[in-house]
């Protein structure tokens, strides 16, 4: 980590008039160990391009997605990612849509517990939480289907209502739901079957899917989710 912490805009911008290295160090009060920490950090986001032991601000910015899947395999929630990455909440779900679009967050990009077909729930589980409708909608994203991007109404242990995936009665969905900007759930999937579907009020499709089964890990990532975005009072 560097030294201090520094402005981004304004560092990006000095590199990018030339400042020398001697100079960002005087500027941003740095060590050599500092800037180096620095600089590695803005390759790893994309902004910077090392060519040996030289650095230049990379031509159009690339982040590398099998670094990226590292940080999510290691449990770094979506507030660690935006702020390493330095993504805003509409780039960061964009780069999500990306890694689906190329089949890196799938069985192999979650902690394999999350895909485990059997758990704790079902006939005989008992749901102990209250359907939460949400203050907002939440996005969810559908394993396979780079395209299909979806919006969490209200939630249960057992079913959720979701709007803007296309869909049929009885057809099965995988959903993925990144958590961690509300709070420290890791990264969940669910399994659930489309039970009902029709035109919300805006005209976009809404669903209502049932969750047959979930892994002991999804059910309590679902929980932490479940209670910290439920309204207050």
């Amino acid at each position: 980590m560097p030294d201090r912490e520094v402005n981004f805009r304004e560092i990006m911008s000095d590199l990018g008039r030339g400042m020398p290295d001697s100079q960002i160090m005087r500027k941003y009060k740095l060590t050599s160990r500092g800037l180096s920490d620095l600089y590695q950090q803005l390759v790893e986001a994309g902004f910077l391009v090392r060519t040996g032991q030289t650095y230049r601000i990379a031509n159009k910015r690339q982040i590398k997605l099998e670094k990226l899947m590292e940080d999510i395999r290691s449990g770094l929630g979506e507030s660690e990612l935006r702020q390493k990455y330095r993504c805003s909440p509409w780039a960061f779900h964009k780069l999500m849509r990306k890694l689906h679009a190329h089949r890196k967050v799938n069985d192999h990009g979650l902690p394999q517990h999350a895909f485990d077909p059997f758990g704790p729930q079902g006939n005989e589980f008992i749901p102990r939480l209250p359907r939460n409708y949400l203050l907002w909608p939440y996005p969810v994203y559908v394993l396979g289907d780079n395209e299909a991007t979806g919006w969490i109404l209200d939630i249960t242990e057992y079913g959720a209502r979701i709007e803007g995936i296309e869909v049929q009665p009885n057809e099965a969905r995988t959903f993925s739901v990144i958590a961690s900007d509300v709070c420290d759930a890791k990264p969940f999937v669910m399994d659930a079957v489309c039970k009902w579907v029709q035109k919300g009020p805006s005209g976009s499709w809404v669903a209502g899917f049932e969750i047959p089964r979930m892994s002991a890990y999804n059910l309590c990532q679902l929980q932490k989710f479940i209670q910290a975005a439920a309204p207050a009072g």
